[in-house]
């Protein structure tokens, strides 16, 4: 998906590309990201030993911004 097959499907407006950031741990910045399944808290051992994400594909997610009515869609690709 190129930025040229984007219209804003409220006002038809061009969108543009950019991303949301997401100030975690320690206040530094990532972009968001999109991982496949329902969310479940890693316990104690998977947050000092291991990977909670492991096996997991992550997605960074995408984001489009309407230039005329400021509306906002994302993707993860």
């Amino acid at each position: 998906m190129t930025k040229a097959d984007i219209a804003c499907p409220r006002c038809k407006s061009a969108m543009e590309e950019g991303y949301v950031l997401d100030r975690g741990h320690l206040n530094m910045a990532h972009p968001l990201t999109w991982i496949a399944g329902r969310w479940v808290p890693p316990t104690v051992k998977e947050r000092l030993l291991g990977d909670p994400l492991r096996g997991k594909e992550p997605r960074p997610i995408i984001g489009y911004r309407c230039t005329g009515c400021g509306y906002l869609e994302a993707y993860a690709n």
